[in-house]
């Protein structure tokens, strides 16, 4: 499974053409150096910032999520994924057991007894906690060959597979319920039923209330509204609101306690959940 990647640009030089190439963010027109990330999607390099902390990232390096970039810092801390032995984020290629609902890096788990490696699509059996190759798996009796039967289409599960949802599934028979592409990476769950990511955010995700974006990692919810953590700020300071920390609210504005320049206030006191 996927867990992170990055998508590479390249620094380029836009002259002047009967064709003109706009920037993806201001959408002026691109003369001078410019970042080329795809095809047809440029930008000046400094409008070419981190969707969560503004920071530049052409000199940094970025990853994207569903058509925003963000510096390492910010995506690791939004959407990372830790991996359950060296507790270090997983960048590329890593293992999901996900009837266990833990993640590791290929080099970090290893079989208990032999210490081999695991291959992408390799049988994994957990024996109080000990992880095992099919080598190595010990039955104390002889038992009939169990078949592996696909939840999807009732079909026996020959060579690879892909166990989510404490279920087995034939490769192709793993989809998204809504738009029946296979699901090779990351996915979401509701009612038992796999989407993929988009798709969910599309049927049951949260918008931020202020720019209606959807809301991809942490939350912040107060006056029985949904904020992205950079949207809420406090209208005296400015500043964003830490977590945890609480929030006066009147006439759907917001303050930090600390900032309560209002005469008299008749507030509502809400905490970040």
């Amino acid at each position: 499974t996927t867990l992170l990647y990055t998508i590479k640009f390249e620094l380029c030089v836009m002259r002047g053409s009967t064709s003109k190439t706009y920037c993806g963010s201001c959408s002026e027109v691109l003369i001078g150096e410019a970042i080329k990330v795809a095809a047809n999607l440029h930008y000046h390099v400094q409008c070419f910032l981190c969707t969560e902390c503004g920071c530049e990232l052409v000199n940094t390096g970025f990853f994207s999520k569903l058509a925003k970039y963000y510096c390492a810092e910010d995506y690791h801390s939004l959407f990372g994924t830790l991996c359950n032995l060296c507790h270090k984020y997983i960048e590329g290629e890593g293992l999901s057991i996900q009837g266990k609902g833990k993640s590791y890096h290929i080099s970090c788990l290893t079989c208990t007894k032999c210490g081999d490696r695991f291959d992408e699509g390799s049988r994994i059996t957990f024996e109080q906690e000990q992880a095992l190759c099919d080598s190595c798996k010990v039955t104390s009796e002889k038992t009939p060959a169990v078949k592996h039967m696909c939840s999807a289409c009732s079909e026996v599960i020959v060579g690879t597979s892909i166990f989510a949802m404490e279920q087995e599934w034939h490769l192709d028979c793993f989809v998204c319920q809504e738009c029946k592409r296979p699901l090779t990476g990351e996915y979401m769950c509701k009612d038992g039923l796999p989407y993929c990511e988009e798709d969910y955010q599309n049927l049951f995700g949260q918008s931020c209330n202020i720019c209606s974006d959807f809301i991809l990692g942490k939350v912040l919810q107060a006056g029985g509204n949904s904020y992205h953590t950079s949207c809420l700020k406090c209208y005296i300071c400015t500043q964003q609101f830490d977590e945890g920390q609480e929030i006066f609210m009147q006439d759907e504005l917001f303050w930090h306690t600390d900032c309560d320049e209002v005469s008299e206030p008749q507030v509502n006191k809400e905490e970040r959940s």
